[in-house]
């Protein structure tokens, strides 16, 4: 470790990074204590301070997790894991002029992966190239996963909700840090996507919207997605039946990490059903009191400016890894949506199959329709402007199976196109590049400014009753749709 690497003196000590082009990286901070032995299962506690220069050159641990085929796809699955996690990351431009200290714009990532698998550490969220784009300070963070983060134990505690309050603990790590790192501390966007973007939408309801961040970007995900405290206590009972111990927390904290994991996996098999994923956030009534959409509405985050979108075949991921969940759609969206839904999806486009029609009926319940709601909230609550996206680009991939699928846009709006398995996931096509570099721009436009505009795009208005303006992000051009879903939002009128 050499002293001529960047240095910065952090609230808990000192931290070493390195220079890479003309940023300075430091991998691997501690936000937080380890959350291991009578931390398992516990609130995030403050770190130890510490005097001895901590050299900050590489990522750490990853949550602990089971192995998944998107991780798989992205070399994830080879990360070390360890329930000593709760680190972050920081690339900053390299700049000694004082007057650069504190005033970069920052934006703060939250991996998705269903609230049980991802990490900070994942190639596709390199922030390199946005930091230089657009002369931003770039925070990714891990934070506790699966049963480790999201177990309600019925404690009267919170801690169904450590790893929404892990996340919490960074944005105070970040108010707190960022100007040493040249970022403001009064102009933080956070972002994220999937369960990110789900924790966004949560921490506009209970993560001090105003205070520890100002703007926030949602992709495919929004204020809907929590648990009721019923489900949780039943996903509670399934994994300790799983693992044959009592619900408490002291037998809990006992038991291995492997085997947590297992019983994870069971539930997971057994419970997991259109949004209700086993394990996110839960209504406890300690941390998050209600519907996160239902405190938007009445104002929770009226002063932060929001910008969310959604890719044009969400479900289309899906196919390919419950293929048996597709076999008869038709009888399947009846079940759980009501004949007459289905027969207005069938209405509006007769020509769809009906696999492609359970694709646009769950991608708009379970992501097109909270997004809409999240953002007609803001505008009645007199929020900043807000902005819609579409990301339409169809993968070239396995013969065109995934579409514009979930997590497609994710290399594209950090500019990573040349990282592992972006070209595999989007296959290869003209402008891909292009495309990339058009949102990442609009990312880094809307954290520094709250307007996504730039030049080489149409121009884009906000989303409002007026407007009902929507970005549609493709290789072959850029356009702005107005009113794009309105028959789709009409049908939900009153379910979603």
């Amino acid at each position: 470790m050499s002293f001529e690497n960047p240095v910065v003196i952090s609230d808990a000590g000192p931290v070493v990074g390195r220079r890479a082009g003309g940023l300075s990286v430091f991998l691997g901070i501690p936000y937080a204590a380890p959350p291991v032995g009578s931390l398992r299962f516990a609130p995030p506690a403050a770190v130890t301070p510490w005097v001895e220069p901590l050299d900050c050159a590489a990522f750490s641990a990853v949550a602990p997790q089971a192995s998944s085929t998107m991780e798989m796809l992205l070399g994830g699955d080879k990360d070390p894991q360890s329930e000593d996690c709760l680190y972050l990351n920081v690339w900053t431009p390299d700049s000694c002029e004082p007057s650069a200290l504190g005033s970069r714009p920052v934006m703060v990532w939250i991996h998705g992966g269903a609230f049980t698998i991802g990490s900070a550490r994942t190639p596709w969220y390199n922030g390199q190239r946005l930091s230089e784009r657009g002369d931003v300070v770039i925070v990714t963070i891990n934070y506790r996963l699966g049963v480790l983060g999201f177990l309600h134990l019925n404690d009267g505690a919170g801690s169904g909700n450590n790893g929404l309050r892990d996340q919490i603990a960074a944005l105070e790590w970040v108010r707190a840090n960022i100007a040493r790192f040249g970022g403001d501390p009064g102009n933080i966007t956070i972002f994220g996507e999937s369960a990110g973007a789900m924790s966004v939408g949560t921490l506009l309801a209970v993560g001090r919207p105003g205070e520890l961040f100002h703007k926030a970007i949602l992709q495919s995900g929004a204020g809907h997605h929590v648990r009721s405290e019923s489900f949780a206590s039943e996903v509670t009972f399934e994994v300790c039946k799983s693992l044959a111990v009592e619900v408490d927390i002291d037998a809990l904290r006992s038991v291995d990490v492997a085997a947590l994991l297992t019983a994870q996996s069971d539930v997971e098999s057994k419970m997991t059903a259109g949004d209700g994923l086993p394990f996110a956030p839960v209504i406890d009534g300690v941390v998050v009191i209600e519907s996160p959409i239902v405190s938007i509405a009445n104002g929770s985050a009226c002063s932060v400016t929001v910008m969310a979108g959604t890719t044009r075949e969400e479900m289309k991921l899906f196919l390919v890894g419950m293929p048996q969940a597709w076999t008869e759609p038709d009888v399947t969206l009846t079940k759980r949506f009501g004949a007459d839904l289905v027969a207005k999806y069938v209405e509006m486009e007769p020509e769809r199959t009906p696999i492609d029609r359970g694709v646009a009926m769950v991608s708009d319940f379970t992501f097109v329709i909270p997004a809409v709601h999240l953002l007609n909230a803001q505008n009645a609550v007199g929020a900043p402007p807000a902005y819609r996206y579409r990301f339409d680009y169809a993968s070239r991939a396995f013969g065109g199976l995934l579409g514009s699928c979930h997590a497609l846009d994710l290399p594209f709006v950090f500019d990573n196109m040349d990282s592992p398995g972006s070209k595999m996931f989007a296959g290869e096509a003209d402008g891909l590049d292009e495309l990339a570099g058009a949102m990442a721009q609009s990312w880094v436009n809307f954290a520094a400014t709250g307007n996504p505009n730039h030049e080489g795009l149409p121009d884009w208005a906000p989303y409002n009753d007026d407007s009902l303006a929507t970005m549609l992000f493709n290789n072959s051009g850029h356009a702005v749709g107005h009113n794009i879903d309105g028959p789709q939002r009409a049908a939900w009128q009153g379910i979603r």
